[in-house]
């Protein structure tokens, strides 16, 4: 369930609406979405991404809900479940094009367990290999950066952990600071930012 009230919704909406314009994307993945933005039952597509004219969200339930909203046309959106999970994981597939060159984009969030997390990174890594243009964007919840190998070794370039250093993306109580479970990997892009 959403934690937002419905007297809080209308300034909760513009701070995330502030934050997506600042972004300046023509396309956006989302973990852990929820599409009732508050307990009133308005809609977070609506309230914060009417400027994405496309969208695409796959199921939800507790901390699982992938979605994708973008500028250009979304054209064979897919929720596919993993082979192995414990968790209700999935990724969400689809087509798009930028820059008027299709793209692969799966959005997607990871089991917490290693052995079945380790599975699934390497059911991507499978999916993708044969890709030319490819973003993948997700919650991966690793323990570290050898896990994202499999993605690295069919020439995937993750913006953290690779490209631009360490950003710690969350916190964990067995660990001084997690490393990037939150990453995005292209192949076919260049990184700028």
């Amino acid at each position: 369930e959403t934690a937002i009230s419905s007297d809080e919704a209308d300034t909760r909406a513009e701070d995330y609406r502030r934050m997506v314009a600042s972004l300046d994307a023509d396309l956006i993945g989302l973990s852990e979405f929820n599409p009732v933005f508050d307990r009133g039952g308005r809609k977070a597509r609506g309230l914060i991404f009417d400027g994405f004219p496309f969208f695409a969200d796959g199921p939800h339930q507790g901390y699982q809900g992938n979605a994708v909203a973008s500028r250009t046309s979304l054209r064979n959106v897919v929720s596919r479940p993993y082979a192995r999970r414990i968790q209700p994981t999935y990724m969400l597939c689809g087509e798009t094009e930028l820059g008027g060159t299709p793209v692969r984009i799966i959005q997607t969030h990871l089991d917490l367990d290693a052995e079945v997390r380790a599975a699934q990174i390497a059911e991507l890594a499978d999916c993708l290999k044969d890709e030319q243009r490819v973003i993948l964007s997700g919650d991966f919840n690793v323990s570290s950066a050898a896990e994202y190998a499999p993605l690295e070794a069919i020439g995937l370039a993750g913006a953290n952990f690779s490209r631009f250093g360490t950003f710690p993306t969350h916190r964990r109580r067995s660990f001084a600071a997690t490393p990037a479970i939150d990453n995005v990997f292209v192949r076919g892009f260049e990184f700028t930012d």
